[in-house]
């Protein structure tokens, strides 16, 4: 009882795994049958038989799944990130783990604020894709140093929020 106290209480607060901050997008396994009664897009990756739907998830909203006891499929019930087996597995307390998601939304809202004030064309559906965007930009820079002149803080607040995902989300660096 006390994991799913641990899953629900964590999960409840960050919402990351849906919301388009970790991933882009959410495999759905291959024995799984593609639920129609959701209105999910599924998209059916190309020249291969792998089945995904994109992330952001409809279903949430603020943090909460809407369909939580009815989770169409088993990335939905089964992913546990990095931060969630933590305080599973007592190496994080609660508050512990609830100041890193405050950290991480704090980042994230500094982050898409200047995404939003430099990049106000930007139609990227998920904050993942919005990030990875800028990083492309930074990276096919014609005039780099001009580049981080401009994006410094956005530059930087890119690479600490890499860095908390990796170190308590994910275990790898996803946004670069």
């Amino acid at each position: 009882m006390l994991s799913m106290i641990s899953s629900e209480g964590i999960c409840t607060k960050c919402g990351f795994c849906c919301d388009g901050t970790l991933f882009n997008r959410a495999v759905i396994k291959e024995d799984e049958e593609i639920d129609e009664s959701f209105s999910f897009s599924v998209i059916h990756e190309k020249d291969t038989t792998k089945h995904f739907f994109m992330l952001p998830c409809h279903y949430l909203k603020d943090t909460l799944c809407t369909i939580y006891s009815h989770r169409p499929y088993k990335i939905c019930e089964k992913f546990k990130c990095k931060i969630l087996r933590s305080v599973n597995n007592s190496k994080l307390t609660f508050d512990e783990a609830f100041k890193i998601i405050s950290e991480v939304k704090r980042v994230k809202d500094r982050i898409n604020d200047n995404l939003n004030i430099f990049f106000p064309e930007n139609t990227y559906a998920s904050f993942h894709d919005s990030v990875g965007a800028f990083n492309k930009l930074f990276n096919e820079a014609s005039n780099p140093i001009e580049f981080r002149k401009r994006y410094n803080l956005l530059i930087l607040d890119s690479y600490i929020l890499n860095e908390l995902l990796s170190k308590h989300f994910t275990g790898v660096n996803k946004i670069r």
